[in-house]
């Protein structure tokens, strides 16, 4: 059964994570073969020292911070912000940490802005998101 968020489930502040991703070959060619990007970079070596993974490989981080801690399996997803700071290496441990920076309302929904970012294994940052969305309909 679907968990239907309500919104004293989440604070402004509230933190979630960590989640710790493995960016292996096998997710690597699997990410790539389901979105048909095969940059050679995945696979051989980058001017950033190795392969690298395609930079949207973990845009999708947000779902698994909300329902690691909230249980919600389902929303409505209505913005995202992205920035790439660093490449994310093939081989490398990533860790994803988030915080809801901002709740609001808007026509009568509740929504929430989730700020999260990704840092491989020796604390370099490699991605910011912002998320926005609505967890229950």
């Amino acid at each position: 059964m679907v968990k239907e968020a309500k919104p004293e489930d989440y604070k402004l502040g509230d933190e979630f994570g960590p989640l710790e991703y493995h960016i292996t070959e096998d997710l690597v060619k699997m990410f790539s073969d389901a979105v048909g990007d095969h940059n050679p970079w995945y696979f051989e070596s980058s001017p950033f020292g190795g392969p690298i993974a395609p930079v949207i490989i973990l845009a999708e981080a947000y779902f698994s911070l909300l329902s690691a801690k909230l249980g919600i399996m389902s929303g409505l997803h209505t913005k995202q912000e992205a920035e790439f700071v660093n490449p994310i290496m093939v081989g490398k441990k990533v860790i994803v940490t988030g915080k809801i920076v901002d709740k609001y309302e808007k026509r009568g929904r509740e929504y929430f802005v989730l700020e999260y970012r990704c840092v491989d294994e020796e604390g370099r940052e490699l991605t910011r998101y912002r998320y926005t969305g609505s967890p229950y309909f």
